[in-house]
This record gives structure tokens, C-alpha cells and sequence, in this order.
């Protein structure tokens, strides 16, 4: 409702009608085929003349370093777009559906680019909390060790995975998921 209530508006504060009628025909031709963030160019955003020369070159120049936008929501992250110009261009703007990635699991893998680190570190001097007592048990149940682990993986600067595990000294590593109901 809020774009029919600007486009009326066009016609109560356009000085010169005919350029209001124009700019009304092409807001409504884009309502009809929305322009595809991923592909539009400066001057089609240009022609629906809602944003300015700024918050465009932000548009394409967000594309160009993060890649295609995912949803049109994503264009909240952009500083100079506001909410209320993003409500504004929220029917003439759209997200192609058939850019989805269509690979399959053993493609996706063998070509993503993988990271992995490790790390881990022990206190050599004995701790208080670890020593044992008359029947054999500690304060605490894992082990001195720390560790940490990061296995990240992207394809294409489309899909990122990432999995960090972390264990802090005298915690245990692994824990029965099971009785964790």
C-alpha cells in the first residue's frame, strides 16, 4: 500500500504533470518487471529516480565486494540506504530466484577453498584442582589441556561454513549428548 501511496503523491506535489505521468508510467512498468539487484546497472537504478547518485554507487559497489545479494533484506546493511527508502524501492527491486547454486554436494567440496587451525596449550605446573584424591577423582573432569579448532570452508564467495569447537582446561571435550535432554 505504501507505493501506491507515493506514486498518488507524485501527482499532488508534481509542479509539471506531465513529468509526474512519466516518472508514474515507469515506476509502474518496474512494479510490473522489478529490476535484479544482482544484475542492474547504475543506470537502470538511476531511471527509477528513488535513491541517490550516492546510495546506488553503494548498491553496486556492496555487489561488487560481497558478491550477489541472497534477499533484498540484505540492502539493510548498506549505510546510506534508510528504511524508509528501502520501503520506498521495496517493489520495483528483487532478487532473481534462478541464481540460486545448483552443484552438488561432492562438487561443492572438492572446490571450496577450506581453513582449518588448531591450537592448544597446557600449563606444565601442577594445579591444585587436578590432583586426585583417596578414591581417585579430580574437581574436574576433563583433562589441562585447552584447545580450540576452526574449520571454515567458502565457495565462491557465495556459500560459507564454518564449525569452531573450544575446550577449556578441566573441562571435558566430548560430553553424552544424550543425557543432555
Amino acid at each position: 500500500m505504501e507505493v501506491l501511496e507515493y506514486l498518488e503523491s507524485l501527482h499532488n506535489h508534481e509542479e509539471d504533470y506531465s513529468d509526474s505521468q512519466n516518472l508514474y508510467e515507469t515506476l509502474f512498468q518496474f512494479m510490473e518487471a522489478p529490476l535484479d539487484i544482482n544484475t542492474v546497472e547504475y543506470e537502470d537504478l538511476e531511471e527509477l529516480q528513488l535513491l541517490s547518485a550516492r546510495q546506488i554507487n553503494d548498491i553496486l559497489l556492496h555487489r561488487e565486494n560481497f558478491g550477489d545479494f541472497i534477499a533484498v533484506e540484505e540492502l539493510q546493511s548498506i549505510a546510506s540506504l534508510e528504511l524508509s527508502d528501502l520501503k520506498r524501492i521495496r517493489c520495483f527491486i528483487r532478487v532473481k530466484d534462478d541464481s540460486r547454486i545448483k552443484i552438488s554436494l561432492k562438487e561443492l567440496l572438492r572446490n571450496s577453498s577450506h581453513e582449518l587451525y588448531l591450537k592448544w596449550s597446557r600449563i606444565l605446573e601442577p594445579q591444585k584442582g587436578y590432583e586426585k584424591d583417596t578414591l581417585g577423582h579430580s574437581e574436574f573432569l576433563g583433562s589441562k589441556d585447552k584447545q580450540f579448532i576452526r574449520w571454515r570452508s567458502s565457495y565462491e564467495n557465495k556459500i560459507r561454513v564454518g564449525l569452531t569447537l573450544e575446550k577449556d582446561p578441566g573441562e571435558p571435550f566430548q560430553k553424552d549428548f544424550a543425557t543432555l535432554g
